[in-house]
């Protein structure tokens, strides 16, 4: 395996997400009930408190949706095969950050329009 600084590992990185494995990504973590269950209302219920208590923090939220975008790039592989970076196939670095900030972007756009939504998540009303 290349070394991270000099081979393949590296370079992926730095040329970008590839728009349609982060969506093939993307799709396959929306439509699985067990990633949705374990990981991502999960992460949903802590955001929703943050924004209520108003410590949300985009960044830090990113992060927190990059282990969905892990955990979903590592069942799609073990599901479908694949070759490439270890347990992630071919998803590379930032093709799993990229999902990480659609699902963000998604998660701050619904708790925007539908505000009762994050209350909901949190059990309040």
């Amino acid at each position: 395996m290349p070394s991270k600084k000099t081979g393949w590992y590296h370079r992926a990185s730095e040329s970008g997400p590839n728009e349609d494995t982060v969506r093939e990504l993307v799709l396959y973590i929306e439509n699985d009930g067990d990633l949705y269950r374990q990981t991502t209302t999960p992460i949903m219920k802590n955001l929703a408190k943050k924004m209520l208590k108003g410590t949300y923090n985009h960044t830090l939220a990113v992060k927190g949706w990059t282990y969905l975008a892990n955990a979903g790039a590592q069942k799609y592989i073990k599901e479908f095969g694949g070759s490439g970076n270890g347990s992630y196939g071919s998803f590379s670095p930032a093709d799993r950050k990229a999902a990480a900030e659609e699902f963000a972007e998604a998660f701050e756009a619904e708790a925007e329009v539908n505000p009762d939504y994050i209350r909901e998540l949190v059990g309040k009303k």
